[in-house]
């Protein structure tokens, strides 16, 4: 899919804190498409890149290179699986993520207290902490799990298959 940006004009760009937005179009059975976290954001006076892709690969790499340009802050849009995705791009950063809750299940959000339900409040909390970090922001751990030679980060939880082996049964 293609990169959507949204930003502020050209002149105020430098001043205003920049942020990538990761986005699932289809968390929670389609609703993470249909919310607008970018443009919200972007009427809080930020400079918002909203990224979307096919892959989680390919979002990573999008991602990626973004934050190599430097961004104050990286929101993924979604669920578990985005935090997941988030978490892994700024683990040992001094990036900060801001989640927008929008799957199905939203573990780490509900652990967090993050408002699970009203995706506006989420993108309020993030502006605020983008605005003073001590009032909002928090470190939270990470576990780094390597297998086979390919590593990964982690802050919510880690499956071995398991899960896949009895959804598959329990669909049989």
């Amino acid at each position: 899919m293609d990169v959507q940006v949204r930003s502020s004009p050209a002149a105020d760009a430098a001043a205003r804190p920049r942020v990538v937005v990761l986005v699932n179009p289809r968390a929670g059975t389609g609703i993470g498409g249909e919310l607008s976290t970018g443009a919200q954001l972007a009427g809080f006076e930020l400079d918002v890149v909203v990224l979307r892709a096919s892959t989680a690969d390919a979002l990573a790499r999008r991602a990626r290179a973004e934050i190599a340009r430097g961004v104050d802050a990286l929101v993924v849009q979604g669920g578990d699986g985005m935090v997941h995705l988030g978490v892994g791009l700024v683990a040992g950063t001094a990036v900060p993520l801001g989640i927008v809750p929008t799957g199905s299940g939203n573990d780490f959000a509900r652990a967090a207290g993050i408002p699970r339900r009203d995706p506006g409040r989420a993108v309020e909390s993030i502006v605020r902490a983008l605005r003073d970090p001590a009032a909002g922001v928090r470190r939270v751990d990470a576990m780094r799990v390597t297998v086979e030679g390919r590593t990964v980060w982690a802050a919510n939880s880690v499956n071995i298959g398991f899960d896949s082996v009895v959804n598959r049964r329990a669909n049989e």
